[in-house]
């Protein structure tokens, strides 16, 4: 099976893993490849019931890479999304993005409208029907000449808000030619989710996750620093 994931945390309640660039999460047809496809093998290995449950609390999106929640039950799944939706899950991305971003931290509030049938995401005015608001906070953690390496904090969960909101910034994430970006990467897009945080839904105790870069930034982040 192809290398899809790397566990970066296991008990009887849930998965912590590290999806790989260049695989969907989940939610494709059967025939195609998925994360919690291969999560669901993982599982069933070596045991006598292979219909194992698992989903995901919350994706990442095709291109990106970095830590996913796989809940292996449906009221930890529960447990983890009432989290989720009170804003208690935390996650830090990381991107690479072209230019040297100004200011370097700061907080961007913006309007967007899905294309179901681009499967895209656009900026719009906030009047315009549809149109959902996204917020997010960013710093910047590296400059170069040509790209700038961000830590960002979502504020809102909107599909590819990230992609969508650095683009219409000025600063599509390297790789990103759905949202602008003219530069080639070497796997996918110059986004991971690096850090993830949240109540464990049976010890009621704080956990922490953090993940490497993949080896594919290496040259990137070099020119972002």
């Amino acid at each position: 099976m192809p290398h899809y994931f790397d566990v970066c945390y296991e008990d009887e309640q849930l998965l912590i893993v590290n999806k790989r660039a260049g695989v969907a999460t989940m939610g494709v047809a059967d025939a195609k490849p998925s994360l919690l496809a291969a999560v669901k093998q993982h599982l069933a290995a070596g045991r006598v019931e292979t219909d194992c449950f698992a989903t995901a609390v919350g994706r990442l999106d095709f291109p990106v890479a970095g830590l996913v929640v796989i809940a292996k039950a449906p009221g930890v799944a529960d447990h983890l999304r009432r989290q989720q939706e009170d804003g208690s899950i935390h996650k830090e991305y990381h991107a690479l993005v072209s230019g040297r971003v100004d200011p370097p931290s700061g907080q961007r509030t913006d309007w967007l409208l899905k294309s179901k049938r681009h499967r895209h995401v656009t900026v719009a005015s906030g009047d315009a029907v549809g149109a959902q608001i996204a917020e997010m906070k960013y710093r910047t953690l590296g400059r170069g000449v040509r790209a700038s390496k961000l830590s960002i904090e979502l504020l809102t969960g909107r599909k590819h808000q990230i992609r969508a909101q650095l683009s219409h910034f000025g600063h599509p994430i390297l790789g990103d030619r759905k949202y602008g970006s003219a530069d080639s990467f070497p796997e996918g897009i110059a986004l991971v989710c690096k850090r993830i945080g949240f109540v464990h839904p049976t010890s009621g105790q704080p956990v922490e996750w953090g993940v490497d870069y993949p080896e594919s930034w290496a040259a990137a982040l070099m020119a972002a620093s």
